[in-house]
């Protein structure tokens, strides 16, 4: 053998040493290159007053009692009943033109293939009352705290979500029940603390207890439908329910969970620091959301997966070495861009706060969410939970203007009501309403307008947003062309606020209840 042979059989034998020392040179590198850059940014945003920590979520809490205490003692008192919680009556159920049905007119009604009646509904809120007299008076407390462990990251107990959950299944039915026996005084206080319900979530500050409080208020939104279109109310209990709904924020407070979904964020970092396991398993988490379904995949891929063997020997690379190798050489680096990618999220909520316009949002929205959407090899093994997250974080901003939307429909139906009540008859425009039933017209947070009104020659009305498309459609409430079956008044054309059902589509409704027996 030659000596040039001999050196080149050195440097093949030598090769994959080679490789590896540059491959772990180059992960050092990278190790040290996200710790400063975090460290950097991390001290830049601290200048500019950010909220990093969770010392920094902290405030003064108001003057007065924390209700929460007494909030989760009443849900503990609730015993479970015939037909509550579970089986609660209908309310504002949308027929395929449009309109709604009035669930407190029906004489009975379908839930876990049983049928229930008001009779059961009154004993279970009769033997509940004490309790839910308990969250009424807890309700209307300063403030709310619900100590949230955010050092705690993923492990943070969130059980006081479901506890909301049960009190709005118990409150509606009680409203639409005195509704039902003409005690609209007693249906008012029902209604007032179903609009202040979402209050106790709004110091969370983290998105999922903020997507909580826009359900809550998409169910009181509904129950005061139903409210509107019973007679026998006083202008003074009207009121009461308007104010409750002015005092509902969405937008404001959406800003504010996704600060507090950073601090969420970096506590789930430091626990991946220091366990594989918990790295794991968020890592796991994003592989199940963005992959592809099995169908889709190679078939080389798919007949690889089938080989004995193959899927013990992949979880090992993936847990052991892939995730390590993450942990140690990108984990500062994805933190760093996950916040990056959270304040921007944060700036975009605030502009839309100002304009007041989804309209103006969605482009934005569009390209904050378009960046990065098709990573490359590299920026997915550095940015693993990035991709998937974003998408889900931008959805609290869609939703919240969805929800200052209703709000503001809500206000005015309240407002032609009260007006109809003392003048015997509609209004002719909204601007009548001002100032004496509302401090202004209420906007349309679709596309930053006042909401549409319209009184009709027969002297029905058609009070509408022009829904998520933006587009005005004077009131069109058919289904969207990809929307679902219509029973989400947001998958009409407009958002039109719904008319009581006409007798056969009650008719109709009643049939189709009793064929789901």
């Amino acid at each position: 053998m030659s000596r040039q042979e001999s050196k080149l059989l050195r440097l093949v034998l030598l090769s994959p040493f080679i490789f590896l020392g540059l491959l772990l040179l180059f992960l050092i590198f990278e190790h040290f290159r996200g710790q400063i850059s975090l460290k950097r940014y991390k001290h830049a945003q601290a200048a500019q007053g950010r909220i990093l920590t969770p010392g920094d979520l902290a405030s003064s809490p108001p003057a007065g009692e924390n209700g929460m205490p007494q909030i989760s003692a009443a849900v503990q008192a609730l015993v479970k009943g015939t037909a509550l919680p579970d089986n609660y009556p209908p309310r504002m159920k949308i027929t395929a033109s449009g309109r709604a049905i009035i669930g407190s007119h029906e004489a009975e009604w379908m839930g876990d293939r049983v049928t229930n009646r008001w009779d059961e509904l009154d004993a279970d809120i009769r033997a509940n009352e004490a309790a839910l007299d308990q969250i009424r008076v807890a309700l209307e407390k300063p403030y709310f705290d619900n100590q949230l462990a955010y050092s705690e990251g993923p492990k943070m107990p969130l059980r006081h979500l479901s506890k909301m959950k049960a009190i709005a299944q118990w409150l509606g039915p009680a409203g639409q029940l005195a509704l039902r026996e003409g005690r609209n005084a007693e249906a008012a206080d029902y209604l007032v603390a179903e609009g202040q319900l979402p209050r106790i979530l709004i110091q969370d500050r983290i998105v999922i207890s903020e997507l909580v409080r826009h359900a809550l208020a998409s169910i009181a939104r509904s129950d005061t439908w139903e409210a509107l279109q019973a007679d026998g109310w006083s202008d003074n209990d009207l009121a009461r329910i308007q104010k409750a709904w002015e005092e509902s924020a969405f937008i404001g407070p959406a800003a504010r969970s996704l600060e507090g979904e950073g601090v969420f964020a970096s506590a789930a970092f430091e626990l991946f620091r220091h366990s594989n396991q918990e790295a794991i398993d968020i890592l796991q988490y994003f592989d199940d959301l963005g992959g592809a379904e099995p169908g889709e995949r190679p078939r080389w891929k798919q007949t690889l997966d089938n080989l004995p063997g193959v899927e013990t020997i992949r979880d090992f690379v993936k847990e052991q070495i892939r995730c390590r190798i993450w942990r140690f050489a990108w984990l500062d680096q994805s933190e760093r861009r996950y916040l990056e990618r959270i304040h921007d999220l944060i700036e975009i909520t605030r502009r839309v706060e100002q304009s007041k316009s989804m309209s103006d949002a969605r482009p934005i929205l569009e390209v904050f969410l378009n960046t990065g959407i098709h990573p490359g090899f590299y920026d997915r093994l550095r940015f693993p939970t990035e991709f998937m997250a974003m998408d889900t974080l931008a959805r609290v901003v869609n939703r919240a203007m969805r929800m200052e939307t209703e709000r503001s429909i809500v206000l005015a139906a309240i407002g032609i009501k009260r007006y109809t009540l003392r003048h015997g008859r509609a209004p002719e425009t909204l601007s009548a309403l001002v100032p004496e039933y509302l401090p202004a017209v209420p906007i349309d947070y679709m596309d930053g307008k006042p909401v549409r009104y319209r009184l009709n020659p027969d002297g029905s009305t058609v009070l509408y947003s022009v829904g998520e498309d933006g587009t005005d459609g004077d009131g069109d409430a058919g289904v969207k062309a990809d929307a679902g079956n219509g029973r989400n008044i947001w998958d009409r054309n407009d958002f039109v606020w719904p008319t009581p059902a006409l007798p056969e589509e009650v008719e109709a409704y009643r049939a189709k209840a009793l064929r789901s027996d």
